[in-house]
């Protein structure tokens, strides 16, 4: 018993050592100011807002050096985000309340500033209606048969027009850069 708990020990705490240290990169600086607001240039854009989810918003340098990309969070970057029908100004890190739409939901434009440079990004929303239909279960032949039957039916029976759209979660606006050549 003893040999066998010292055997996972040896081969868990490293583990999950490295998954600490992993979720630590991935979170970024931490965001301590509320979710900022839109600014609408007409009634009609905020007023046929379907839902408005908070999105983090963050910038990154990328340097290439050698074919190999090394990641950095940007902070203090000023950031210019134009969706259709609205606007905001940010810094980055943040989260702004970006306006989701039924039946369509334009991309939207975050250019940013940091350090003398000018980065810009498009962000396409994602249809999320129809990405929940398609999530598949497992359990053989069976199974997918019948949600494929079912998927099959659902999408005959919606009206398009009352799909929902929604931005992922995260929006990171990438400033690249080539190292000095060596």
């Amino acid at each position: 018993y003893e040999k066998l708990w010292t055997s996972m020990t040896y081969r868990i705490i490293p583990a999950a050592l490295c998954l600490s240290v992993l979720a630590a990169c991935a979170t970024g600086v931490a965001i301590n100011t509320p979710p900022q607001q839109v600014s609408f240039s007409t009634d009609a854009a905020r007023s046929n807002i379907y839902s408005q989810k908070p999105i983090e918003v963050r910038t990154q340098s990328i340097q290439i050096v050698n074919g190999s990309k090394k990641r950095a969070e940007i902070t203090g970057a000023a950031c210019a985000i134009k969706g259709t029908g609205y606007t905001a100004q940010i810094t980055t890190p943040a989260k702004v309340n970006l306006p989701t739409y039924k039946g369509r939901t334009d991309p939207v434009t975050i250019t940013c500033k940091a350090n003398g440079q000018t980065a810009t990004k498009t962000f396409e929303p994602y249809n999320e209606t129809t990405s929940r239909q398609a999530t598949v279960t497992t359990g053989g032949l069976a199974a997918v048969l019948v949600t494929a039957v079912a998927t099959a039916a659902i999408k005959a029976a919606r009206n398009p027009a009352n799909d929902v759209y929604a931005y992922h979660s995260k929006m990171v606006v990438p400033f690249e850069t080539q190292a000095p050549a060596e």
